[in-house]
């Protein structure tokens, strides 16, 4: 890619390879994606009790290249769960698994 100055490279620096419209759509199609992989790992109920969150990760990851062929990420992949939920990246955090009561199952 070509360093530029115009403000079509959204200010980050970069001429993009797409056009405005390529962008435009390339992001709905991700956005809309991220929608049906947030449904699909929900009914999938990946995120319970009991689970560690590598286990989680790699849970999500798997539904995500099954159902939209997903082999790269933009950035580190990352699941939280209690206390680990407000840990930043950079930090060093404890392995957590998710101990919380699922609220549906109560109220059964």
């Amino acid at each position: 890619m070509k360093k530029t100055n115009d403000s079509s490279s959204g200010g980050c620096g970069l001429q993009s390879r797409f056009s405005d419209t390529e962008q435009v759509q390339k992001l709905l199609w991700a956005q809309e994606s991220a929608l049906q992989l947030f449904a699909a790992i929900e009914s999938s109920a990946l995120i319970r009790p009991g689970r560690a969150e590598s286990e989680i990760s790699d849970d999500i990851c798997e539904l995500a290249t099954r159902l939209f062929n997903v082999t790269r990420h933009w950035h580190k992949r990352i699941v939280r769960a209690g206390r680990n939920t407000l840990a930043t990246n950079s930090c060093s955090r404890r392995r957590r698994i998710d101990h919380r009561r699922d609220r549906r199952s109560q109220a059964a």
